[in-house]
């Protein structure tokens, strides 16, 4: 069933804080895929909103109070995440290591910004290229433009629990998943997309909306709710007045790239007030803060030690702790797992073998090798058999010489990644 979505989209609501309501005139432009020259932009002003095309230096001569860019979701990684343990600052550290392993980039290459779940579980954890956003800030910063906020595009899609939200153009698609998270892609690419997302155990039962604003095309299930939305797409992106997102990349070294500049008139007196007011609170509060510090420093320093003992070619170290529980658990990946049950199943056979004495222990990765001494060529061939049926799997010998009164060989065990 299709239905039709006024021009002015006042249906559409995100349910998140927003940040200033003295907000009158708000600018939202979307950068393209990989960047260029042209921009899309949306202008609202009270209760309506106009749209339009062009370039940076052209849109800086639209006035506005707020200015709000989206980048492309094509450019963008995003993923829901548990939040890491520990105090703010902790978590802040921490939070670039949460999705190191699932970026295809180098983690140094990119900016990562987090904030909550629209539903309060866990956090939005989204990464961009750096040479990506510092290339948009310098355009953008040459024209005269100044943003107060920069999301994902797909984060300026609203956002229900159950709900999984599409807003189809001509060329691409912009998706807001059940989960909060969100993306974006050629259309040429949304069906098998979007069979791969409702899949998913968060989205298998949502509700599917499609804002056809371009054409659908192959691919969406019939129970889905069509929308035939204007052809000027943008209107229905940031559609809350004014647009609040979870996330931010002005964050990190970011945080500071001209955010003063937004800042009303009347806002000034108050803020210096404050700075000074918060030097004065600080001041008091120095000789404990300096004493906090420095144990907080030394206990950091010794654990960053022991993480560099342990991983000497690492060169980045922000939160040992969590850097170490995250390469312990991906050696024991690439290792292909079972390395540490394998050799708790076998123990009590082995220690139960007469004239056993383990001379030495081998791991590459793919198989387990145990060099031991064992009473005789009999006893070696039961233990083999026993290690072979507690294991479920089959366990070779190596070479067995005579050794004193007994025997020394080797057993060979194919660990989960050897056996693939």
């Amino acid at each position: 069933m299709r239905h039709a979505v006024p021009q002015n989209c006042c249906g559409f609501r995100i349910s998140l804080v927003d940040k200033d309501r003295g907000v009158k005139r708000e600018l939202v432009i979307i950068s393209p895929p990989g960047g260029g020259d042209l921009f899309y932009w949306r202008l609202r002003e009270g209760g309506r909103s106009k749209c339009g095309q062009g370039s940076a230096a052209e849109i800086a001569e639209i006035g506005h109070d707020r200015l709000v860019c989206l980048i492309a979701g094509e450019d963008v990684f995003i993923s829901r995440e548990a939040r890491p343990p520990g105090r703010e600052r902790q978590v802040q550290k921490a939070i670039p290591f949460v999705i190191e392993e699932k970026l295809a980039a180098d983690i140094d290459s990119v900016h990562v910004a987090a904030g909550p779940a629209p539903d309060g579980g866990g956090l939005l954890v989204a990464a961009v290229a750096k040479e990506r956003l510092d290339s948009l800030l310098a355009e953008l910063k040459t024209a005269g433009l100044v943003p107060d906020l920069i999301a994902p595009d797909f984060l300026a899609l609203p956002w229900q629990p159950d709900r999984l939200t599409l807003l189809v153009t001509g060329d691409r698609f912009i998706a807001r998943l059940s989960d909060g998270t969100g993306a974006a892609m050629e259309k040429t690419a949304l069906a098998a997309w979007l069979k791969l997302a409702l899949a998913e155990d968060g989205d298998r039962d949502a509700e599917l909306v499609v804002y056809d604003c371009g054409g659908v095309g192959d691919g969406i299930p019939d129970s889905a709710r069509i929308v035939e939305g204007p052809q000027d797409w943008p209107l229905l992106l940031a559609a809350d007045a004014p647009f609040a997102s979870p996330l931010d990349f002005l964050s990190g070294e970011y945080k500071n790239r001209g955010r003063l500049r937004s800042l009303p008139p009347f806002m000034l007196a108050p803020a210096v007030l404050l700075a000074v007011w918060s030097g004065l609170f600080c001041l008091s509060r120095g000789i404990d803060y300096v004493r906090v510090s420095r144990a907080e420093k030394e206990l950091s320093a010794a654990a960053e030690a022991v993480y560099r003992r342990a991983f000497p070619g690492e060169t980045t170290v922000v939160n040992p702790r969590l850097q170490m529980e995250r390469k312990l658990a991906a050696s024991t990946r690439r290792a292909g797992g079972d390395f540490l049950p394998v050799l708790a199943k076998i123990a009590p056979e082995l220690l139960r073998a007469s004239g056993f004495n383990l001379r030495r222990l081998r791991y590459d990765g793919r198989r387990i090798v145990l060099e031991m001494d064992l009473a005789s060529i009999a006893e070696f061939d039961r233990v083999r058999g026993a290690v072979a049926a507690k294991l479920g799997r089959t366990v070779k010998t190596g070479q067995i010489r005579k050794k004193g009164s007994g025997v020394r060989g080797e057993l060979r065990i194919e660990t989960g990644e050897g056996r693939r």
